[in-house]
């Protein structure tokens, strides 16, 4: 179902509130070095020194060059930067200034909520979902990294440049945000899948339930050549890494990938992060499947809980799971968007109320009362 329209409010009024939301409700959950990127005690002749900025400065300066690990450190993650040039690009750009490329983070963060709040918008067509939608993903991974990736992870630039190239309307700009992304980490290369799943779900319930047909298939393949787009991306990605790889030299460490982890799957604890990660847009993600199973929806509904079950090992295969679940955030759009159409606008709006009393009121106080 399509919801009803509500009373207007300016888009930017909602984005700023969402701003305001993560500077009152969230800070224990920011490191309190938050503002050491603005120290001058941490740099050394004119340097930041401090976490990832000091490799991703030796990176600026020689793109195509390994930064070798220490040997007791065998996998770390200045190793794993070999084919992550974003942010060395960036701070070429402003001159080598890791303060620079911070605030232009920040800047650029305030465009990506406006695009969170513009496309639930569109998936709900009501204003109080939508801005509810905004105001329970800032407490997500994806949503607070536009403020706690001060460390120079690249966190915040991989999940900016994903939505900005699904909700690009030019296929070249599309092109050109998820190519940032895939050079920006790896991680987005699972994570762009999330851009397809959207747009599958955003088909008719028809088109959904006879996805197995031959030309439905091939429809979603061909509509506005988007899938065309995604793929060749990722063509491109696999033809210069290879080059880079084969006549560069660039390569990657393979140490810190954990493949034993089916014993921690069965183990009881892998569910505290998930729920940690995802909070009350679990809920969602269920709601989802269970239209997908009402429909009968065969096919959509293995893509949906594959995507979720890949970026989750993936997570947990790099030793980083929270951070990494954060990646697969497209799965709440596309949960949020099945649920618009199983539910109906009163139930929506009651389910909107529970996430966001959970995420702005019940996670905070948690870190009120166990900090």
């Amino acid at each position: 179902m399509v919801l009803t329209n509500d009373r207007k409010i300016s888009t930017w009024w909602i984005v700023l509130g969402a701003v305001v939301s993560i500077i009152l409700l969230y800070p224990i959950n920011l490191n309190k070095d938050l503002l050491v990127v603005f120290d001058r005690n941490f740099f050394i002749d004119g340097t930041l020194e401090y976490n990832c900025w000091p490799d991703q400065l030796i990176k600026a300066s020689d793109l195509f060059h390994n930064i070798a690990c220490p040997s007791y450190q065998p996998g770390c993650h200045k190793g794993n930067m070999a084919f992550r040039f974003t942010i060395p690009l960036l701070l070429n750009v402003f001159g080598h200034n890791g303060q620079a490329v911070y605030i232009f983070q920040l800047f650029v963060g305030i465009f990506f909520f406006y695009s969170v709040y513009r496309l639930a918008h569109t998936i709900s067509n009501t204003q109080f979902l939508a801005a509810g939608f905004l105001l329970c993903f800032i407490s997500t991974n994806a949503g607070q990294a536009i403020v706690y990736d001060f460390r120079a992870w690249g966190d915040a630039f991989s999940f900016m440049f994903l939505l900005f190239a699904m909700i690009s309307k030019k296929g070249w700009l599309r092109f050109l945000f998820l190519q940032a992304a895939f050079w920006t980490d790896e991680r987005t290369l699972v994570a762009a899948l999330g851009i397809a799943l959207y747009w599958l779900c955003q088909s008719t319930e028809e088109s959904l339930k006879g996805f197995s047909n031959w030309k439905t298939v091939r429809d979603f393949v061909f509509r506005d050549n988007r899938m065309i787009v995604l793929l060749s991306c990722y063509f491109t990605y696999i033809l210069i890494r290879m080059y880079l790889t084969m006549v560069v030299g660039l390569a990657t460490p393979k140490e810190d990938a954990n493949f034993s982890i089916l014993s921690y799957y069965a183990t009881f604890r892998t569910l505290i992060p998930i729920i940690l990660t995802h909070k009350f847009f679990i809920v969602y993600i269920v709601i989802g499947a269970l239209y997908l199973i009402r429909i009968r929806a065969w096919l959509v509904l293995a893509a949906y809980i594959g995507f979720i079950a890949l970026y989750h090992l993936i997570a947990h295969m790099v030793y980083d799971t929270s951070r990494s679940m954060g990646f697969g955030y497209f799965i709440y759009f596309v949960a949020f968007g099945l649920c618009c159409r199983f539910l109906s606008e009163e139930t929506s709006k009651k389910l909107m109320f529970a996430n966001l009393f959970i995420t702005l009121v019940i996670f905070p106080l948690r870190h009120i009362i166990f900090s």
